[in-house]
């Protein structure tokens, strides 16, 4: 006699169990993150793991809904080969093989621009390129990434009490 089988019992005999609890939305990438038992961490996109699943959940605390709040904030991919985390309550960036690129060490979620350089804030703004080194110090008010489409020469343009200032990719000032 057959017997009719529920939506559940069809969706584990073609797919098996659901490893992870929660996915991030992608774009572009060859990984992403996932949540298991509540700890994050980065996964190939056949569902291999990549790291250690260490980091803090990656729920979005900004928006009260609690079904939105349960979501993966998505937002945290600083490019296709970066992501920004959070472990032990402070931020960091993992490369997309899941090597630490910014140590985990800031209070605010890690910025990126064009070309690997990471805006990181403290309670001032600097920035850090991908080989861990401080291009601007954590002093400015404000940084905002310029680019020549032609070239792509990257610049800053940095306020320091309410005056602003343009520096080069190296950190140099211009003017």
């Amino acid at each position: 006699m057959y017997k009719e089988k529920s939506q559940k019992e069809m969706v584990e005999l073609m797919f098996g169990d659901f490893k992870y609890d929660n996915i991030a939305c992608f774009s572009n990438v060859d990984y992403t993150v996932a949540t298991l038992n509540g700890k994050a961490g980065l996964i190939d996109l056949k569902g291999n793991p990549i790291t250690d699943f260490i980091y803090d959940d990656l729920t979005q605390e900004s928006i009260d809904d609690s079904e939105i709040d349960k979501m993966i904030d998505y937002f945290h991919f600083v490019n296709s080969n970066y992501y920004s985390l959070r472990l032990n309550n402070k931020w960091g960036v993992l490369n997309n093989k899941g090597e630490t690129i910014v140590d985990f060490i800031y209070d605010e979620r890690i910025e990126t621009g064009l070309q690997d350089f990471f805006i990181v804030c403290k309670d001032k703004y600097g920035v850090i390129n991908n080989n861990k080194e401080m291009i601007l110090d954590c002093i400015y008010d404000n940084i905002q990434e310029c680019t020549q489409d032609n070239d792509l020469k990257i610049f800053f343009i940095v306020t320091l009490n309410g005056k602003e200032a343009l520096f080069n990719s190296d950190g140099i000032r211009l003017c």
